[in-house]
């Protein structure tokens, strides 16, 4: 769930219940009884992974050109979106990330790493807690 401009929430069923919250420059992780919560300021190299998704829902357009390529390619109906790091810092560890959409909402987001691993997060209809 995502609440402009800077409130941005996942929640994972499986395989074990998750929620995170970014809000403010703060993330908070929540887990069974457990709850983390750390300041993005202090993990600078988790800021490009959290901005990509955030300033893609905001169509904050300078804010993803601070740290990636972009390319865009679709039609409103199917989009895609390429991100690839401009730092090398980052570059080292990521190789890219595309989201895909429809329309204005993002229905995944892939992460592929330099290492040949890669993640695969689907967004599908909103699960109310």
């Amino acid at each position: 769930m995502y609440d402009a401009p800077d409130r941005l929430e996942k929640r994972t069923l499986k395989p074990k219940a998750q929620t995170l919250i970014l809000e403010h420059g703060v993330l908070t992780a929540r887990r069974g009884q457990r709850t983390h919560v750390m300041e993005l300021r202090d993990y600078p190299q988790v800021v490009p992974f959290v901005e990509s998704i955030r300033a893609t829902l905001a169509g904050d357009r300078a804010a993803l050109e601070r740290f990636f390529r972009v390319q865009f390619d679709g039609t409103l109906a199917h989009w895609t979106l390429l991100l690839v790091p401009v730092d090398t810092t980052l570059a080292g560890a990521v190789k890219d990330i595309r989201i895909e959409g429809e329309r204005d909402a993002v229905r995944t987001v892939e992460i592929r790493q330099s290492d040949g691993d890669r993640s695969l997060l689907s967004i599908g209809p909103e699960v109310r807690p």
